[in-house]
């Protein structure tokens, strides 16, 4: 199991990669009020909220954006190569995400 901290100004999110032969698996604690800078993936995947209150901001490869919404509790999220996102804690408590990605 990998634990790695990411820092983003005043905040951060903590990522344990979960042991799996077939895929890579995380769970991603989010501090209140934190979020991941804009980025994309060089893989296919999914992602859901299992705890807590997430916003995602989806952008073009210009990073312009092109829509928005909240994350609703053990919703199925696509993640692929060619989309780029920011993922927000819209709580002032901790939040939680299940990553599960193509390897």
């Amino acid at each position: 199991m990998l634990i790695s901290r990411v820092y983003r100004n005043n905040n951060f999110y903590t990522k344990i990669k979960l042991p799996s032969l077939l895929y890579n698996k995380y769970l991603i604690k989010w501090q209140p009020n934190s979020s991941s800078i804009i980025h994309g993936h060089d893989y296919t995947g999914k992602f859901m909220l299992i705890h807590g209150k997430m916003h995602e901001n989806i952008y073009d490869e210009n990073e312009l954006k092109k829509s928005q919404k909240n994350l609703n509790l053990y919703e199925e999220n696509n993640v692929d190569k060619i989309m780029k996102h920011k993922i927000i804690n819209i709580n002032d408590k901790l939040s939680f995400t299940y990553h599960i990605d193509d390897k």
